[in-house]
């Protein structure tokens, strides 16, 4: 598994809404700031970027990145107790983020919610 630093930048500037829709396309989400979130999936970054360009919209940007513990030295303590949870597993080898959804059921959702956001 990786854990991936991801930001969103919404146009509309619901970064509620892009955390509940990251929600539906991942299990494992950690909101650090308004537009940054942490989440830990098996998935390489260019597929977490693709599956988060579903549920955005024109204009939004984002930037997804594989985070290294050389780099998570200044996050905060919340996002520290989040990344060393005994059942994240962070820096091991394992398969599918445990209950992420499969891509085939990620794109119909993510479809559904941008449909049902606009």
């Amino acid at each position: 598994m990786a854990i991936h630093s991801v930001f969103v930048s919404p146009r509309n500037r619901d970064g509620a809404g892009v955390d509940l829709r990251l929600r539906v396309l991942f299990n494992d989400v950690y909101r650090v700031g308004s537009e940054f979130w942490l989440i830990d999936s098996a998935r390489d970054a260019e597929t977490v970027t693709r599956l988060i360009r579903t549920i955005l919209s024109p204009g939004d940007k984002t930037f997804v990145a594989v985070l290294s513990r050389d780099v998570c030295s200044g996050l905060s303590a919340n996002a520290h107790a989040w990344l060393n949870a005994p059942d994240r597993n962070w820096g091991r080898s394992a398969g599918r983020g445990m209950g992420e959804m499969a891509p085939d059921e990620a794109r119909m959702t993510a479809s559904h919610q941008h449909a049902f956001a606009a």
